[in-house]
């Protein structure tokens, strides 16, 4: 089963809180009053003690009564449109508070409007950020750019100020996070963190920080993004703000999520719902909801992800959202048919899959669509519409081709450059060897020259320098060659190395032809068959999809791992739970082929890389079980060793011959073992793993004493890290929750 569901809606879904009352915090804390009139500044000063008051107040009946003085001021200034302006600034906040995003929207384009109207700039660069993430919420129409391009022009205008010009990088920031280019929305968001932190500003740091986090998520940074999430949790778990700390926790089981963490993410989303459902934020409750509900489907917790996602889709029919309709009318839909195919509802899931398309009349155009293809085209196959199905199974091909063709391109042009930087530096450390022999030679011969010259003004010795002096240029001659000789060696190794590079670029282009080609040519072949004959076709397609995505997966894991560096990454991990994760997963695999994994993992603390440590363990477990016959059993141990531990994966498959022995841990070295159940075998796994382990220092050894199957071991060495921040563990982090 897929994540993108999960990856996409996430994010978008997390935009919604992502710059909550970022503005708010700063009205509350600065007032630049661009009028410099007394009265209206005694009125504007009011507004803000009211906003602060309503921030640090945990009494419900005075939130209540914040709003009631802020229109009471309002309407007793009606002639006054700059406090008028201030007081739709104010509302908005404390409407933003409550997660009201229809009432946000409505006050903060009143106040952006007056504001330009009046030339306030205090009022439209507060105004700008909450003005786009509201629109954004609910789905309305609204132009980013201009707004983010108007609060910078005004920004720059004198006298200057150095906190509306960050704050107008925070708008900047935040349209680019809505556009989808999280890239670009980095620089400005750092930025302003950066001036937020240094100007003690804690309160607005800490909300950006929480925008920066989520940006890092989307470019592929989990790690860095887990490290800012959990530093805002533990300030504002400090400070007692559970609604905040409910929005982190939200945001936070997305970077979990990333780094194979889904227990922790859903533990996570629970606390955070509890929170929302006693303070009555209905937003937040949905949203937290619909996580929930699509990490249980990724777990295959069918009946549970049921429960959440249907609460969510009420919640979101009685609050008029259609962001929220969307998305849990798809999710639900999806739960429905993945759980059991044969016992689907098909109106429900027809009249689910029709408020999906009628919430969101551009779905085509978004990455959604993917999702949205693929169970249509399980719809229709369990319907038996097979015209149908094969129409949107070519749909949902032709959206899955067009995001794996964009990261195969990519990781294809990575691979090149590398190449091309590798053969630069080796050509400028050979044009750096010869430079420094002819500088050598001309010394010598120098000195040559020097003492021939002795040589002739003293006769009685001539014979004696001559030879000392034939013997040196010799053993200069000597010396060159020999340097020579280790310059041609270079060469050869750099030409050896290229030719690898472009050797497996060429596989990778020459491996995906294939299954490709094998689509197209089963599609073509589908017009002349009657229906009956479907079915064999789609398997044989499935197929291919599957070769081709096999393939993929493990080129880009092994180039991940060769260029991921993780020296400063290294982290204090409860080895066990993760080990046992692991095992979770594979024993499903395992009982397919009614085969038996066998755990005995003794709890063990040591400093490591999760991700690089689930890349041994998952391939040495999947090699397990590919290779081990149906009823057999696969056994992996974990447990303390002298100077370290060790990780031992033991199977009854054929084992290894004594040929498997200079391509065991080659890449694409096929080794002389067969899968026992036509699984595909690309000879990438335990290149993978050996080059995992490299990363971590450990040993990786083969049992040639073991004649029952195969035996790998890998021994971890203790390591030290000076990075580790015992407040700041990831596995103390469900604890503090």
């Amino acid at each position: 089963m897929k994540l993108s569901d999960c990856r996409v809606t996430l994010t978008y879904w997390v935009a919604a809180t992502c710059l909550l009352c970022i503005l708010a915090a700063c009205s509350s804390e600065r007032n630049t009053n661009d009028h410099p009139d007394t009265a209206e500044a005694q009125v504007i000063a009011q507004l803000n003690s009211i906003l602060t008051a309503f921030l640090d107040a945990n009494d419900e009946a005075f939130q209540s009564t914040a709003f009631d003085l802020v229109r009471e001021i309002r309407e007793g200034h009606s002639g006054n449109e700059v406090i008028a302006a201030y007081s739709y600034l104010t509302e908005g906040f404390l409407n933003q508070e409550l997660s009201r995003f229809p009432l946000v929207y409505e006050n903060m384009n009143q106040a952006y409007e007056l504001g330009m109207a009046l030339q306030v700039r205090d009022v439209v660069i507060r105004a700008a950020a909450p003005l786009i993430n509201a629109a954004f919420v609910i789905s309305r129409e609204t132009e980013s750019e201009q707004i983010a391009e108007e609060v910078t022009a005004l920004a720059a205008q004198p006298p200057h100020d150095p906190y509306l010009i960050h704050l107008a990088l925070l708008s900047n920031g935040f349209h680019h996070f809505i556009s989808e280019d999280f890239t670009a929305a980095l620089p400005p968001l750092m930025q302003a963190a950066d001036f937020f932190e240094k100007n003690g500003d804690t309160r607005l740091w800490l909300k950006t920080n929480n925008s920066i986090a989520m940006s890092l998520q989307r470019v592929g940074r989990p790690q860095e993004a887990l490290e800012r999430f959990e530093q805002n949790l533990a300030a504002y778990y400090a400070s007692g703000n559970r609604i905040a700390v409910s929005r982190t926790l939200n945001n936070l089981s997305i970077s979990l999520s990333y780094m194979g963490e889904k227990q922790k993410a859903i533990d996570s989303l629970k606390v955070a719902l509890e929170i929302n459902e006693q303070a009555g934020l209905e937003f937040n409750a949905l949203q937290v909801q619909y996580n929930i509900g699509a990490y249980l489907r990724v777990l295959q917790q069918y009946d549970e992800s049921e429960y959440y996602l249907r609460e969510s889709l009420d919640r979101s029919k009685r609050m008029n959202l259609s962001m929220g309709v969307l998305y849990n009318s798809l999710g639900l839909a999806r739960t429905l048919i993945w759980r059991d195919s044969t016992q689907v509802n098909i109106p429900e899931v027809r009249s689910l899959m029709r408020q999906t398309a009628d919430s969101a009349p551009n779905l085509a155009g978004t990455d959604l669509y993917m999702d949205y293809s693929e169970a249509m085209f399980r719809l229709e196959q369990i319907s038996g519409n097979f015209e149908e199905a094969l129409r949107w199974h070519i749909i949902y091909q032709q959206q899955y081709s067009r995001i794996t063709s964009t990261e195969r391109q990519v990781a294809i042009e990575e691979l090149m450059f590398a190449n091309r930087l590798e053969r630069s530096e080796a050509e400028i450390a050979h044009l750096s060897e010869v430079i420094k022999l002819k500088e050598r030679a001309q010394r010598n011969l120098f000195a040559g020259l020097g003492v021939l010259g002795l040589l002739l003004l003293g006769a009685g010795g001539a014979g004696y320098y001559f030879r000392q002096l034939s013997s040196r240029i010799s053993a200069l001659y000597n010396v060159q060659k020999l340097q020579n000789a280790e310059i041609a060696k270079q060469n050869e190794e750099l030409k050896r190395l290229t030719e690898e590079r472009f050797r497996l670029t060429k596989v990778i282009i020459h491996d995906l032809r294939n299954p490709i080609g094998a689509i197209d040519a089963t599609l073509e072949m589908l017009e002349d068959y009657p229906n009956e004959e479907l079915d064999q076709f789609k398997m044989f397609m499935q197929v291919s999809v599957e070769k081709m995505s096999h393939i993929v997966n493990g080129l880009l894991k092994v180039y991940q791992a060769e260029s991921l560096e993780i020296g400063d990454k290294l982290r204090e991990t409860d080895i066990k739970p993760l080990l046992d994760l692991q095992v979770q997963e594979f024993s499903i695999l395992a009982a397919h082929k009614q085969q038996k994994l066998i755990a005995e993992i003794e709890p063990l603390r040591a400093v490591s890389h999760a991700d690089t440590l689930n890349t041994i363990v998952s391939n040495l477990l999947s090699n397990a079980i590919k290779y081990t016959p149906h009823g057999k059993s696969v056994l992996l141990r974990a447990q303390p060793a002298p100077g370290g531990w060790q990780l031992t994966v033991r199977d009854q498959g054929p084992g290894f011959r004594e040929a498997d022995k200079e391509k065991m841990f080659t890449l694409f070295g096929r080794l002389s073992g067969r899968p026992t159940g036509d699984e595909e075998s690309t000879g990438i796994g335990l290149y993978a793993v050996k080059t995992a382990a490299d990363k971590l220092g450990a040993t990786l050894t083969v049992n040639w004493d073991y004649k029952d199957g195969a035996e790998l071991s890998c021994f971890f060495p203790l390591l030290e890290t000076t990075a580790l921040n015992p407040k700041q563990q990831p596995n103390e982090l469900t604890t503090e929750t």
